[in-house]
């Protein structure tokens, strides 16, 4: 998920707010903010371009790709 930082810029760009992020997201949007995180989290490192960075993405999962199990209950 990304974080204020990502969704800063996001908004910025497309002159879009947080709240409607539901119904205006596109795959752009997506790979923008997950360009964004991945660039910050190199922190300093050399991080590709955008358009080139696009052309090495080979998948795109929405929602958690590893879902956490529920916590297990107590048989009474």
């Amino acid at each position: 998920m990304p974080n204020p930082p990502e969704w800063q810029k996001w908004e910025k760009s497309t002159g879009n707010t947080i709240g409607q992020a539901q119904e205006k997201m596109g795959i752009s949007d997506l790979m923008f903010l997950a360009y964004h995180a991945h660039k910050r989290e190199a922190a300093g490192k050399t991080v590709k371009a955008y358009e080139v960075w696009c052309e090495t993405v080979t998948d795109v999962i929405v929602g958690d790709a590893l879902p956490k199990k529920p916590p297990r209950r107590k048989p009474k």
